[in-house]
């Protein structure tokens, strides 16, 4: 599982976006990271672990509460 997921175009054609979960201390998802653009001007595979990043360490300060 790559934790993060891809949307080329399914929901609105020339946008696409990339997201990743949020999880708390239960491992429950509680909310997402997540950025969209035009799909000529977003390189979602150079953006996808930066999103991932983001939301594992929102998961991590959720975790500690």
């Amino acid at each position: 599982e790559r934790g993060y997921g891809i949307d080329r175009e399914e929901s609105e054609t020339g946008v696409v976006a990339v997201a990743a979960p949020v999880h708390d201390h239960r491992r429950r998802v509680i909310a997402a990271v997540s950025i969209a653009g035009s799909a000529h001007r977003l390189d979602l595979e150079r953006l996808a672990p930066a999103v991932r990043t983001a939301a594992l360490a929102l998961s991590r300060e959720m975790a500690s509460r």
